[in-house]
């Protein structure tokens, strides 16, 4: 019998094959950088439907796995997108029962069809990759985003050394990593004043000073999160590519 108390909390699962509004099982796409995804803990699921992000629950008994999908953003994307989430999620509220196959987790309807099939996303390393800010504090009590058409980079060597772009200046400074804790020196950083966008300027400051504030780093899959002692959201960026 399938049994849905099999290690499903922990990973992050990416989905690999999925069973669409015609009945076909068919292999699911990664548009962008963010596979399709699920993780489940302590009761609870979230995950990256294909478009949106989405939440919901989940309950274990008596070798019964019910979902339930509860809410998700509300993005609108491409129609090849919404379909796959749409049959994504559709799945996910039909789900009995869950079985790993080779490393694979199959998540079955009541009969044991398979709706879903997942393998776990392994996390991008810190170093070796270019990363770019999708939300900083902004030391004012509150998680921003950037300015419309900025962009500011950080790339972590293996020696210790961070460096990138803060909007307008390029920066660099000194990290050091352990066991998931990291500290970051002050940047250091060029000269130059841009007057456009308003607020280029503010937001540069508040992005490097913050950086000094980070203790933990959390890697999950395409995103790297950086928090103070205390849990605060220092910064959050998606992985661009991988430096060759």
């Amino acid at each position: 019998m399938a049994n849905p108390a099999i290690a499903l909390e922990g990973p992050v699962w990416g989905l690999t094959h999925y069973r669409n509004a015609a009945g076909e099982w068919v292999a699911a796409e990664v548009y962008g950088i963010q596979s399709p995804s699920i993780q489940f803990t302590d009761g609870a699921i979230a995950g990256n439907g294909t478009c949106n992000r989405f939440f919901g629950s989940y309950q274990v008994t008596d070798h019964q796995l019910s979902v339930r999908p509860g809410g998700s953003t509300l993005m609108a994307c491409p129609p090849p997108y919404m379909e796959q989430e749409q049959a994504f999620l559709a799945a996910l509220a039909q789900v009995s029962r869950s079985q790993l196959v080779e490393g694979e987790l199959q998540l079955l309807d009541a009969s044991g069809t398979p709706l879903l099939a997942f393998s776990e996303l392994v996390p991008p390393a810190l170093t070796g990759n270019l990363w770019e800010l999708t939300a900083y504090n902004n030391g004012r009590g509150a998680v921003t985003s950037l300015l419309t058409d900025t962009r500011i980079t950080a790339t972590f060597n293996g020696e210790g050394r961070l460096t990138g772009s803060a909007g307008c200046n390029t920066y660099n400074a000194r990290y050091t990593v352990t066991d998931g804790s990291i500290t970051i020196s002050p940047p250091a950083s060029t000269r130059k004043y841009c007057a456009q966008p308003e607020g280029l300027m503010d937001q540069e400051i508040a992005y490097l000073t913050a950086l000094t504030t980070a203790a933990t780093y959390q890697l999950e899959e395409n995103r790297l999160t950086l928090k103070t002692a205390d849990g605060a959201t220092v910064a959050q960026f998606s992985l661009v590519a991988e430096e060759r």
